[in-house]
């Protein structure tokens, strides 16, 4: 039978007080470096075959009707391995063409 000890249990799921210390503190990548990355872009599962966008990777924001690809990217090599970066690549927005002219 698994018991709760509420007298060793935190006061609260969110209350950080007590947590451990984070894993080693490290420095931005600093500009003008290059690191070679992989991408991946998470599905968000809109497709729209007149503009081309197929197979569910694109995403459509509730709140702006922007459609968007969530990239995620990891460093492979080097003093930055693992390291781990996010962006949205733009593809289109209702507001005008600005959005997916940028990428």
């Amino acid at each position: 039978m698994n018991t709760y000890d509420h007298a060793t249990a935190p006061a609260s799921w969110n209350d950080f007080n007590d947590a451990e210390a984070q894993q080693g503190a490290f420095d931005l990548i600093p500009r003008g470096i290059s690191v070679p990355v992989r991408m991946t872009i998470k599905p968000g599962g809109h497709d729209d075959h007149t503009q081309g966008w197929t197979g569910g990777y694109a995403t459509q924001s509730f709140d702006t009707g922007a459609v968007y690809l969530a990239c995620e990217f990891v460093v492979t090599d080097g003093p930055f391995a693992k390291r781990k970066m996010w962006s949205n690549v733009g593809l289109y927005s209702p507001k005008g063409p600005t959005w997916g002219q940028m990428g």
